[in-house]
């Protein structure tokens, strides 16, 4: 085979998977640092303070702050790391977004795998 007919060959196919974890990478990588560091901040509190959570509760976290990154993308690839990390996990459920700029889109709900509810003072002792 000449050469040109070796350079000519298909380029390789990424899988799904594979092109979702470029992406994920991709847009952490870019997003603003300051915005990362709050933004897993504000993850791991409603790790703490609840039993499930989606992006609209990190972004209503965060909103307040002002902080804000140029690709939004990257709120995924923030509860993905904390995914991977431990925090939380994909329940595999979604609910449609609340925020305006969403459209409705489905989002995943979140489970953490730290909330541990208080005992209410009206639960009896044994």
């Amino acid at each position: 085979m000449s050469s040109f007919s070796q350079s000519m060959a298909p380029a390789r196919q990424f899988t799904g998977q594979e092109l979702m974890e470029d992406g994920t990478k991709s847009a952490l990588e870019h997003a603003n640092y300051l915005w990362k560091t709050e933004a897993m901040a504000c993850v791991e509190e409603l790790c703490t303070s609840k039993e499930t959570f989606t992006s609209d509760d990190v972004w209503g976290m965060l909103e307040p702050t002002g902080m804000d990154t140029s690709n939004h993308s990257a709120m995924g690839s923030i509860l993905r790391l904390a995914s991977k990390n431990g925090l939380c996990t994909n329940t595999r459920m979604t609910v449609p977004t609340k925020r305006p700029e969403g459209h409705c889109r489905a989002i995943p709900i979140w489970r953490s795998c730290y909330y541990s509810p208080v005992p209410s003072l009206h639960e009896p002792r044994i």
